[in-house]
């Protein structure tokens, strides 16, 4: 794991350069010399809460909607095409929690919001 830290942070190559923290749970491969190859790389680690299962519920259902609503319907021809789709789609449905349901009134409104767009 130390030299997988050492890959992510090099300064030429690796995808941390330019980040400020790095998210990471409990497990045991993120040990101290992990954390502190990466921190000396002036990435700071920040160990998940233990126990919080609903972290990753909420980024899963995020990543279920962006596909089943948004890429299922696209042909992709590249990271410019993909990332140009989720930057709409972040715009359009920043959250699926604050989509109002089919049955409320509010449903109606958004979606003429959406189409003046």
């Amino acid at each position: 794991m130390e030299q997988l830290a050492r890959n992510v942070t090099m300064e030429d190559s690796g995808f941390l350069i330019h980040r400020k923290y790095l998210l990471h749970d409990h497990d045991s491969k993120y040990c101290s010399s992990f954390r502190q190859v990466i921190e000396a790389g002036s990435v700071k680690t920040l160990a998940l809460p233990p126990r919080s299962p609903n972290l990753n519920a909420y980024a899963e259902r995020w990543v279920r909607s962006v596909r089943e609503e948004c890429l299922a319907k696209l042909i992709l021809l590249g990271e410019g095409s993909l990332r140009r789709a989720l930057l709409h789609y972040a715009q359009y449905c920043p959250s699926p929690k604050l989509r109002p349901t089919a049955e409320s009134r509010a449903y109606k409104d958004y979606e003429s919001a959406a189409l003046i767009r």
